[in-house]
């Protein structure tokens, strides 16, 4: 995981913001200050990664291969199917549950 990169997440929260959604990836912008640390550039579906080029975290809705390197910090555990029906432009609210 990427300690680091999922605090400096956690310190944003709450907020609510818009999605934007591109092929099979759905972008929540998200600047954060954190030091980049493991990345991947290869993803699975439902694999959420923060993106420090477009300061932005992106959950990936299909595997791709990248062409540029992403920190993953987390996985839809349930409810993908929501997320593949969801358009840009929709509001959403991101919350810490614990």
């Amino acid at each position: 995981q990427a300690p680091l990169t999922i605090q400096a997440i956690i310190r944003k929260l709450p907020l609510t913001t818009r999605l934007s959604k591109i092929d099979q990836q759905i972008l929540i912008a998200l600047p954060i200050k954190a030091m980049i640390e493991r990345t991947v550039k290869e993803v699975r579906k439902g694999q959420v990664a923060y993106w420090h080029a477009s300061q932005a975290m992106v959950i990936y809705l299909s595997e791709l291969k990248l062409a540029s390197p992403v920190v993953p910090v987390g996985e839809v555990i349930e409810g993908i199917e929501v997320l593949e029906k969801a358009k840009s432009g929709m509001g959403v609210n991101l919350k810490l549950v614990v």
